[in-house]
């Protein structure tokens, strides 16, 4: 296992912003188990004057207690024990130093809210009367993400308009996993990224000096391991009725797209389907997407995407086959076979983020305001209407610049031939047809040979890793 602290520049740059205030701040750092919001915090204050408490789900009287020893065992002082939190934070503010701002760090705050909603009133008195005016930053962090975005960031929560800023800490980049596995090979990676999601515990879970396969059979497939039961517990954190949830991912994950298929698929009503749809893209496990070239935000045309990759991976190949999981009898050559499939859409997210890097260093023919999916349908005099895909379109509104983009998860790849029907599927996009400049990129593990064209670029696998 391989412990060390990788990335998020971006998420301390924000808290050094924050600590940096002349007056008092109050920051909200949430986002989903295992996403390393603990890591964060630490490397955040490990140099500065600071107290960290990791909450507990028990009774609110011991917490106090607990608090105050906690506090007490860090700075070798003695604080009473606290009838309330006005009176914790009262003896708190007596003991510390304010020359330089001093950081409280309240880890899992979601489990004091579960035990008692009338600790965000508690905590609103707490600000208002005492740790706003002092030199203070006072950080709340939480791994429940419904609660954190309906209790403590919500409208109608006793802290709302306090916090001095919020951040939803997200998985680590694709381009991270280098630094956990130096000797993968790139398609290796592209493995790992899709069964992790790029979340910092599960990579832990991986060991980089043996294969890939290994890993798996040594995680996912193996009862015990987190990962064997982490998609079950990750839900029972958030939801309950996690059987109709767990079905409507899988649902998704095997190909339903709609509405009507996902609620066939899943038999769940189709008059609930999108109670239960709004919940798990509220929790980030799927999302809504629509042709990228649509300007309408509510569409007929929308259709449902499982975008963790974690749950992706999980519901389709541990969450069905947990049975024969525990008695030993996998078959893994369906399991390769189904795996690699299953690969092309990874490759697709893999290159829209790496077509995002590329964009932030200007390092495209232009700069694109707007990436997803395209499709559509192409309208045949005679036969109907025949359907087109295009796996990325990249855009911008003001210069009328549009990229098309093709990925194709296998090995020599032949350009030309490709470049030739993504050009042809590039006519049927009704966008800014007259005024319009257009380029073309392809994405392949490998090409059969690379080609020189007019607005094309390619990348292969080696070039993106």
């Amino acid at each position: 296992m391989l412990l060390k602290f990788v990335d998020r520049r971006e998420e301390l740059n924000f808290l050094e912003n924050q600590h940096s205030l002349k007056n008092a701040s109050l920051v909200i750092i949430y986002g989903r188990r295992r996403v390393g919001k603990t890591e964060l915090i630490n490397k955040f204050i490990r140099a500065k004057p600071s107290f960290y408490y990791l909450c507990k789900r028990q009774n609110m009287s011991l917490e106090l207690e607990r608090f105050a020893e906690k506090f007490s065992e860090a700075f070798n002082v003695h604080l009473k024990a606290p009838k309330n939190f006005e009176e914790l934070f009262s003896d708190i503010l007596e003991k510390i130093d304010q020359k330089k701002k001093f950081v409280l760090a309240i880890d899992e705050f979601t489990y004091w809210i579960e035990q008692d909603k009338g600790v965000l009133s508690a905590f609103q008195a707490v600000w208002d009367e005492m740790l706003s005016k002092k030199n203070v930053m006072l950080i709340l962090s939480g791994s429940i993400v419904s609660l954190m975005e309906t209790e403590v960031l919500g409208y109608k929560s006793s802290l709302y308009g306090r916090r001095t800023g919020q951040w939803k800490v997200s998985p680590l980049s694709f381009f991270t996993l280098k630094e956990f596995f130096p000797k993968y090979s790139p398609e290796s990676m592209v493995k790992v990224y899709s069964c992790t999601n790029c979340m910092p515990l599960y990579l832990l879970q991986f060991n980089p000096k043996i294969s890939f396969e290994e890993n798996i059979n040594s995680t996912f497939f193996q009862k015990g391991n987190i990962l064997y039961e982490e998609g079950e517990f990750l839900l029972m954190e958030e939801l309950r009725q996690i059987e109709t949830y767990l079905n409507i991912i899988l649902a998704i994950s095997q190909g339903a797209t709609k509405l009507s298929e996902i609620a066939s698929k899943s038999k769940v009503d189709i008059t609930n389907i999108l109670k239960y749809l709004n919940v798990l893209m509220r929790l980030g496990i799927i999302k809504k997407i629509k042709p990228v070239t649509l300007r309408k935000e509510k569409t007929k045309h929308a259709v449902f995407k499982v975008s963790d990759k974690f749950f992706r991976f999980w519901t389709m190949f541990v969450y069905p086959y947990k049975a024969e999981i525990e008695r030993g009898i996998i078959n893994f050559a369906n399991f390769k076979n189904e795996f690699n499939i299953y690969l092309g859409s990874v490759f697709e997210d893999v290159t829209e983020e790496y077509l995002v890097e590329l964009n932030k260093r200007d390092a495209l023919p232009f700069a694109f305001t707007k990436i997803g999916k395209e499709w559509g349908k192409i309208p045949l005099k005679k036969k109907g209407e025949n359907a087109y895909d295009i796996d990325l379109v990249a855009l911008n509104e003001q210069t009328k610049e549009i990229l098309f983009c093709e990925c194709k998860w296998h090995d020599n790849v032949d350009a030309r031939k490709i470049l030739a029907e993504l050009k042809e599927k590039a006519k049927f996009v009704q966008w800014n047809n007259e005024t319009r400049k257009e380029y073309f990129v392809i994405f392949a593990k490998s090409f059969k040979k690379k080609i020189k064209e007019p607005n094309t670029l390619l990348f292969d696998l080696k070039q993106i890793c």
